[in-house]
């Protein structure tokens, strides 16, 4: 291949990219793909990927847990409880407070 030819993309999962940012240094895994450090990290910074910091990570998952924990209370309410034969369990209200039904 020449030089004046452009190089084909390179296709990552966001899953791959997460694993190998936390396996290996920025600056170093930028250099393999071909581009700066500073495009790397935008990239992460889109894909919502944090670089190597532990406050971040532990962050960005506390978020993506109580938004996945939003998505599902807002779906078990969407479902009926013929489809779902009993492994939705509603929560009834009683005296103001919220109680789990059995």
């Amino acid at each position: 291949m020449t030089d004046d030819q452009p190089k084909k993309p390179t296709i990552v999962s966001r899953q791959d990219l997460y694993a190998q940012v936390w396996q290996t240094p920025i600056m170093q895994l930028a250099e393999q793909y071909g581009i700066s450090g500073n495009g790397l990290a935008k990239i992460c910074k889109r894909l919502v990927i944090p670089g190597g910091d532990v406050r971040t990570a532990l962050r960005t998952t506390l978020i993506a847990n109580a938004f996945l924990q939003a998505e599902v209370d807002l779906l078990a309410g969407a479902v009926s409880p013929g489809f779902a034969r009993g492994r939705i369990h509603r929560r009834r209200k009683t005296d103001g407070q919220e109680k789990k039904a059995v």
